[in-house]
């Protein structure tokens, strides 16, 4: 399963992680997930254009964060501190 991978959303509004996590055991160490889960593969074309939509939204996001920061802190600068 190495060329394998999963994609995890997050829903925002409501704080929903899809697919779900694993529950966790109070006695038994579970570090694993299911097969089914790991539903891409990096090898084949599907997935690997789903990779790349992946990283491209990552991208995307990034670049909107970093102009949000910046938009703000243009907005509300840091206040100047004299030294004497």
């Amino acid at each position: 399963m190495a060329t394998h991978f999963s994609i995890y959303e997050l829903t925002t509004e409501n704080s929903q992680l899809l697919p779900v996590c694993i529950i966790p055991d109070a006695q038994l160490l579970m570090d694993v997930a299911l097969k089914v889960l790991w539903n891409y593969n990096i090898l084949d074309q599907a997935g690997e254009v789903k990779l790349r939509e992946v990283m491209e939204e990552v991208k995307a996001i990034s670049i909107c964060e970093r102009a949000i920061f910046t938009l703000m802190a243009f907005v509300f600068p840091a206040p100047i501190v004299n030294q004497v």
